[in-house]
């Protein structure tokens, strides 16, 4: 669904700026098929971008900060490091 909207919003700016550009050349016959091979061009990219992000690994913080409730806040900080 994420990536049906990708296309929409590429299709439409895509269209946007070809209309745009097309203006200041002069205002000849506009080519819609271009714009719509580009948007799908770049969900194409945005997909693969999209499936070789990884999510990071998580930090384990150890539960040394949690014993220490009266420190100020920069020691307990100091804490998580060592």
């Amino acid at each position: 669904m994420k990536y049906l909207a990708v296309l929409f919003w590429a299709i439409l700016l895509l269209e946007m700026v070809n209309f745009v550009l097309n203006s200041l050349e002069g205002g000849g016959p506009l080519n819609l098929i271009t714009p719509i091979v580009a948007a799908v061009i770049f969900t194409i990219i945005v997909v693969l971008f999209d499936m070789t992000m990884k999510p990071l690994k998580k930090i384990r913080v150890n539960n040394r900060h949690l014993k220490n409730k009266n420190k100020p806040m920069h020691k307990k900080c100091i804490g998580l490091f060592f």
